[in-house]
């Protein structure tokens, strides 16, 4: 592969990652120093290692959360279409319900 094709496909995967990264962050709240975009650097290499530490930072955040318990209850699945009560058991036994 040439350097420049893989050039541009590591800066559209690094942009990619740096849009999901704060999206999630969002979604879940998570402040943790998220800049990611704001991380700038005169060399394209220097701002991709930031950006790489403040998701990494935001990783590392997120793995630290507690969930919610805000899901889906066994109530809430019993009104969805297909959902059968043996199949509803087998849930409850899963979430130890």
């Amino acid at each position: 592969m040439q350097l420049a094709a893989m050039a541009a496909r590591d800066h559209t995967a690094q942009q990619r990652i740096v849009v999901a990264a704060e999206e999630l962050a969002k979604r879940f709240r998570i402040d943790a120093g998220i800049r990611v975009r704001s991380a700038k650097a005169r060399d394209p290499r220097v701002q991709a290692m930031l950006q790489r530490e403040a998701i990494a930072d935001f990783l590392e955040a997120l793995v630290a959360t507690k969930p919610s318990g805000a899901g889906m209850t066994l109530e809430d699945l019993e009104h969805v279409p297909g959902i059968g009560k043996a199949t509803l058991a087998k849930i409850a036994e899963h979430m130890g319900s």
